[in-house]
């Protein structure tokens, strides 16, 4: 489904209404499979034949580039790392993403939630150590 530089790291969750959505992530060159950037996000309704955007734009798989319809957060534009915790689905049917925002492999991190919600809506956010 992906091959964007070292691979990726990817979670999924279903709708319990026949609609699968997936975040992924890659792994940047040269720091490799110990780093992850940027957020990207598909979903499904018809058993993985056609895959689109939150927004329903479909999307041609696999994903080779890192700049692509599906990317949600660049991470790599500002210098920072991302690792994937958890994917849901609000009561509206719209996917949020947990994710830690790291700015370096070993420095502070920042839990966000993000939501495709009407054209990508940041929920909220904290900080801990």
């Amino acid at each position: 489904m992906v091959n964007i530089a070292k691979d990726d790291y990817q979670i999924s969750w279903p709708t319990g209404k026949g609609r699968l959505g997936t975040a992924f992530d890659h792994h940047p060159p040269p720091l490799g499979l110990n780093a992850r950037a940027n957020i990207y996000y598909l979903e499904t309704n018809d058993g993985r034949a056609t895959w689109t955007t939150a927004a329903g734009d479909k999307v041609v798989i696999p994903l080779n580039e890192s700049q692509n319809l599906a990317l949600v957060l660049d991470s790599v534009s500002e210098g920072k790392l991302v690792y994937l915790k958890d994917l849901t689905f609000d009561s509206q049917g719209h996917p949020v993403i947990l994710f830690c925002l790291v700015t370096s492999i070993c420095g502070l991190i920042l839990a966000q939630v993000i939501s495709q919600a009407n054209d990508t809506t940041q929920l909220g956010s904290f900080q801990t150590l």
